[in-house]
């Protein structure tokens, strides 16, 4: 399993708001709480992400929405207050897909594989 920084995720420093459908959703960070966005592919709309503790622990989840931006539609899961740690993003039961670093007040994004 990968630990720190790869290619597939970055951090935002600024906090914002995600488009969903026709509405927004509320990204509630800072401090030691940050927010993870996990861009997926259109026909992984609605799949189900679950990630967890990357020291183990319960397994939250969120599923694929497609969200509407000013470059059209883009398909993610966002998890909109997730406290600063490491955390595995898992590909399925038992497959972890990558582990990232969510920091306090930043937005990490990733990019399902």
């Amino acid at each position: 399993m990968p630990h720190g920084h790869d290619h597939g995720h970055h951090h935002h420093h600024a906090p914002g708001h995600v488009t969903h459908g026709s509405g927004s959703i509320l990204l509630d960070i800072g401090g030691d709480m940050g927010a993870l966005i996990i861009h997926a592919r259109p026909e992984q709309n609605e799949l189900e992400i679950e990630i967890s503790p990357g020291t183990g622990g319960a397994r939250t989840h969120n599923q694929v929405h497609a969200r509407q931006n000013w470059s059209g539609t883009s398909y993610s899961a966002v998890f909109p207050s997730v406290a600063a740690g490491e955390y595995v993003i898992w590909r399925d039961a038992g497959t972890p897909e990558t582990s990232v670093t969510i920091r306090g007040g930043e937005i990490t994004e990733h990019h399902w594989s």
